[in-house]
């Protein structure tokens, strides 16, 4: 048998064959480049989750906390509000107090509780006493006594004990 064309090797693997598998390994290699960068973010996700999971659990303990302490700030200021408050209202009463005071009376002492006042003073007679001071204690006081000292001088020292009564709906 003879040719008119010299004779060639004939690869085993055809040009457009070798092109094809070129581009199935390339396309295979940047598929498996693709999933080691998504795994590698996965996986960096997943710590930034647990990481921000404990930082979520500290921030919701502080939270819990500072809501404690709030609540202990806000009974503190309204337990100070009260206070202050009732301050006002002694002082005003006390300033009304003395406003009731006539200029013939000199008070020595004075204790204030809750529920009682005690008055020590001085007073020119009994009449000045039970004319001017007496009326309004027993208007703001539910018990009032008086117990009067005779001195040498002809005055009276007085000791005026005086008593609210508080009602058992506190």
């Amino acid at each position: 048998m003879y040719s008119f064309i010299e004779p060639y090797n004939k690869p085993l693997i055809g040009y457009v064959t070798r092109v094809w598998f070129f581009f199935t390994i390339l396309t295979f290699l940047i598929l498996i480049g693709f999933n080691m960068i998504l795994e590698y973010k996965i996986k960096s996700f997943e710590e930034t989750l647990v990481q921000k999971s404990k930082e979520k659990s500290k921030f919701l303990v502080e939270i819990k906390d500072f809501q404690k302490k709030i609540e202990n700030i806000k009974k503190e200021r309204n337990f100070v509000n009260d206070i202050d408050n009732q301050n006002t209202l002694i002082k005003k009463s006390l300033k009304n107090f003395f406003d009731l005071i006539p200029d013939q009376i000199t008070l020595t002492k004075l204790i204030m509780n809750e529920t009682t006042l005690t008055i020590y003073g001085i007073t020119p007679s009994k009449e000045v006493y039970n004319l001017f001071l007496a009326p309004p204690l027993k208007s703001v006081f539910t018990k009032s006594a008086v117990d009067f000292y005779l001195q040498k001088d002809g005055w009276y020292r007085f000791v005026s004990k005086n008593e609210n009564k508080i009602s058992s709906s506190r």
